[in-house]
């Protein structure tokens, strides 16, 4: 970090906020899936018509909106490990892999939710109240930061790299 003469490299020093910044936008990118799991829970409600038991209906109605909380810090601590992942193969300085990273933080819930919603039997009182209540906001929530990481990863494609000076 300090270069010759006692002076800070403003490359290092860019470098290094760049990565931070990217650990606060996965983050906030985790917060802003539960706050869409929570308000598409809320926007669409579920229809518990086919579920038979009360007390499971109850349980859904009043906690399923929080399961997205659970499910963004998951994706947090996937998002990480990626990464370091990524960093560890050498990959770390590559402008795909931050919109990869987010891709393929968010990407289970979306394939999850679509197995659940369109593929899953509905035989079980609590499996019909899972595909229910998270199922659709599983979906979409997955899909809308997928969709936001396909949109970054379209844009650092299409964009110049930036120049860096030559080391020595």
């Amino acid at each position: 970090m300090i270069c010759q003469g006692g002076l800070i490299d403003p490359a290092e020093v860019l470098k290094i906020s760049w990565e931070l910044f990217f650990i606060v936008l996965m983050f906030f990118s985790s917060l802003l899936f539960a706050a869409l799991f929570w308000l598409i829970s809320f926007q669409y409600p579920a229809d518990p018509g086919s579920i038979d038991s009360y007390r499971i209906v109850e349980i859904f109605q009043q906690y399923a909106a929080f399961a997205g909380i659970v499910l963004g810090f998951l994706s947090l601590l996937l998002m990480a490990g990626l990464s370091g992942i990524f960093s560890l193969l050498g990959m770390g300085e590559s402008r795909f892999k931050k919109p990869v990273v987010i891709i393929l933080g968010f990407s289970p819930w979306a394939a999850f939710g679509y197995q659940l919603v369109y593929r899953e039997p509905r035989y079980a009182n609590i499996a019909k109240a899972i595909i229910e209540y998270l199922g659709e906001p599983m979906l979409y929530a997955g899909l809308a930061l997928v969709g936001l990481g396909l949109l970054w990863l379209v844009i650092s494609v299409f964009r110049k790299p930036p120049l860096h000076p030559e080391k020595s």
